[in-house]
C-alpha cells in the first residue's frame, strides 16, 4: 500500500498504487511500469480482482494482484510519501482511505481477513 504524496491528487490517502495507461501501452505494461516508477520494484502482473469507474466517473480503474519478483521498496517522493508491505488486516485499518478503496479491499480479501495473511 502507498500513501500518496502532498504532489499529487488525494495527498496523505492510502491507496494501491495507480497510474495512467500511455499511449501505445498494454494495461499490464503500464502496470509493470507505474510499480517500478513508484516503488522500484519488480513485479508479475496477475489476474484482474476489480475494475470500475472512480466516485467522480473520471478514470477507470483496474486492480490487478501482483507478484514481487524483485526490488527493494524505494518511494518516489514526487508520487509516494510512504509505503508498505501489509496484512490485509493492517491494510484495512489504515487511514485515510476512500470508503470505495477500503471496500474494494475488503471484498478482494474477504477470504484472508482475520487469519493474519500474509502482505497486501
Amino acid at each position: 500500500m502507498i500513501r500518496r504524496s502532498q504532489h499529487v491528487p488525494l495527498p496523505g490517502f492510502w491507496t494501491p498504487v495507480t497510474g495512467k495507461v500511455e499511449s501505445e501501452e498494454s494495461l499490464e505494461v503500464a502496470c509493470l511500469r507505474e510499480v517500478s516508477e513508484e516503488l522500484g520494484l519488480e513485479v508479475a502482473v496477475g489476474a484482474p480482482f476489480f475494475e470500475g469507474l472512480t466516485s467522480n466517473q473520471k478514470f477507470r480503474l483496474v486492480y490487478h494482484e501482483a507478484d514481487f519478483l524483485a526490488g527493494e521498496l524505494a518511494p518516489a517522493p514526487l508520487e509516494v510519501e510512504e509505503a508498505r508491505w501489509l496484512s490485509p488486516d493492517d491494510a484495512l485499518e489504515l487511514s485515510p482511505m476512500l470508503e470505495s478503496t477500503r471496500v474494494i479491499l475488503a471484498s478482494h480479501f474477504r477470504d484472508r481477513i482475520g487469519r493474519g495473511a500474509s502482505r497486501a
